[in-house]
């Protein structure tokens, strides 16, 4: 039940969150529109009045004109605009609370990005947008503020910086939704706090009959054209949580400089053509933006196949580069094995509990356990264990052509750890009826960061080199996570449940073995193999 109002209050917020958001970018877009449009008045110049704009629409004529006077008898009512700021910021804040705040903040933190606790990442996200608004504002108040390009250099790489730090400590999309929400407490903190008291302080003026102060007025113009600018880049923000091709990127934080580089930029452009000034910098704009843009493109593009056709994965046969024929046939008569068991030692940490929300509530039965540490009965299980000397020497048998299979179940990841040989097919599923992605981050193979929505075919991969671990993550739910081993001989297994594993048809020789665990890192340990002989194995791993 908490789950269902918690999913009702995201809709409710959401929905007034964008009607309040269109309300105000399109005010902002028309009046900055208005104000580069004006022309001379048809009666001829006048001091009074900055320029005026004939328009036609909905069956009639519309006459516009910027004045510097109240008229004589002042209107039943002077239209303002500030409500849709400040409701498509309350609205805005209180979405970021229910989104990312509560629920245990599980899309707020990624363990994989930083350890920050969940309570200094909300005082963290809270404390960004005071600070960020204060040291904007008193930027632009002071006397820096009006000395043309300094100003703009340092808010460029504070902005920059802003991302960058962002993509270090929340999840990829709550980084995302941080920079949108400072800049959009920029944009509302610059109607109330600049704006709207300039055109009040105006209009009194006005009303007491004293000269037309023009100050205030530039002052609040400067601010109404810096949020011209942040729409575009904050518009992309708002849609991005759709795209974890972007926030779940490994250079995400490039991603957004580029799509900011690009938004702003058209924006400009948009500007420069109703102002009909700057013109000459219009080519270089423009072929800014396309450098942005091709950044962007070339970043988010797969850089391999996301699928494998049925008949590739055989991919072993070049193993003759490793297996050559110098190597030592296996004589299956005398092959041995290991039967291990990884024990845990010291006192079990205290296991993480994710409440669940939305369709993975659903799925997962309201709350799931984090992967990282499982351990019953003393025993830990998914320790990846692989033979990593004494096998070099021997002709392996071929990679398998029957594929590993990584499931999206739950929202989780099962198994949580798997293992496979190069060129062996890898087949993900997704079993769950809601969007996840699949992001592989890998050294030596090339990665991926593949949507999945539901009922998608299987995405079938190969590794064409050996690594210990690929880490698979979902940035749609960022407590997904799963570690896959690659290599290039079939010695190697993964601890079950019990803490068992175990690994056949070794040749008589002495192995060293490697044991991996996401937690507690990596251990070796000899072992000798005696002909048709099982050799048993403890390996421990804790504090």
């Amino acid at each position: 039940m908490e789950a269902t109002i918690s999913d009702w209050l995201h809709l409710v917020l959401r929905w007034f969150h964008i009607i309040a958001a269109i309300a105000w970018i399109g005010h902002a877009f028309f009046f900055n529109m208005l104000d580069s449009s004006l022309e001379e008045p048809l009666e001829g110049k006048s001091d009074d009045v900055e320029g005026e704009l004939w328009m036609v629409h909905g069956g009639g004529f519309y006459r516009l004109q910027k004045t510097f006077y109240l008229p004589e008898k002042m209107p039943g009512q002077l239209h303002w605009f500030y409500w849709e700021a400040a409701f498509t910021w309350l609205s805005g804040f209180f979405l970021l609370a229910v989104v990312y705040y509560m629920g245990g903040g599980i899309l707020l933190v990624d363990p994989t990005v930083s350890d920050i606790s969940v309570p200094a990442a909300i005082a963290l996200s809270i404390g960004l947008l005071v600070v960020s608004f204060v040291v904007y504002d008193q930027l632009w108040a002071s006397p820096l503020g009006k000395m043309g390009v300094p100003p703009v250099i340092i808010s460029v790489v504070l902005l920059l910086a802003l991302i960058y730090g962002t993509t270090q400590v929340f999840s990829g999309r709550a980084a995302f939704i941080h920079v949108g929400a400072v800049l959009g407490t920029l944009m509302a903190g610059n109607v109330w706090v600049r704006i709207i008291p300039a055109m009040r302080q105006m209009v009194a003026a006005l009303k007491e009959g004293k000269p037309f102060a023009a100050e205030p007025g530039k002052n609040a113009k400067q601010r109404s054209r810096h949020n011209n600018y942040m729409i575009y880049p904050v518009i992309f923000i708002m849609l991005s949580n759709h795209f974890p091709s972007t926030y779940g990127h490994e250079l995400n934080w490039l991603i957004l400089v580029l799509l900011f580089v690009a938004g702003a930029g058209i924006k400009h452009v948009m500007n420069v053509r109703f102002e009909k000034t700057g013109q000459q910098w219009v080519p270089f704009i423009m072929l800014t933006i396309l450098m942005a843009i091709g950044g962007f493109l070339y970043l988010t593009t797969p850089q391999s196949a996301p699928a494998e056709p049925q008949q590739s994965a055989p991919a072993a046969a070049p193993k003759a580069a490793t297996n050559t024929p110098t190597k030592q046939a296996i004589d299956a008569s005398t092959v041995g094995s290991i039967a291990g068991v990884v024990e845990f030692k010291g006192e079990v940490p205290e296991a993480k509990e994710v409440t669940l929300t939305g369709g993975c509530q659903q799925q997962g039965g309201g709350k799931t356990m984090l992967q990282s540490v499982q351990v019953k009965d003393g025993k830990l299980a998914d320790v990846f264990v692989a033979v990593i000397k004494g096998h070099e020497q021997w002709q392996w048998p071929a990679a398998p052509s029957e594929s590993v299979i990584l499931d999206q179940q739950g929202c989780i990841y099962k198994p949580h750890v798997i293992g496979l040989r190069v060129g062996q097919p890898l087949e993900i599923l997704n079993s769950d009826p809601l969007l996840h992605n699949v992001r592989t981050v890998a050294k030596t193979n090339r990665g991926a960061n593949l949507a999945m929505p539901p009922k998608m075919a299987p995405i079938r991969r190969t590794y064409d080199k050996p690594e210990r671990m690929i880490h698979a993550k979902c940035d749609v739910h960022p407590w997904m996570s799963a570690f896959i081993g690659v290599m290039e001989h079939p010695y190697f297994s993964v601890s079950k449940e019990d803490g068992s594993f175990s690994i056949d048809n070794l040749p008589p020789g002495t192995y060293t073995l490697e044991a991996w665990h996401e937690t507690y890192g990596s251990k070796t340990q000899e072992i000798v193999i005696s002909p048709s002989q099982e050799a048993q194995m403890a390996l421990s791993f804790g504090g």
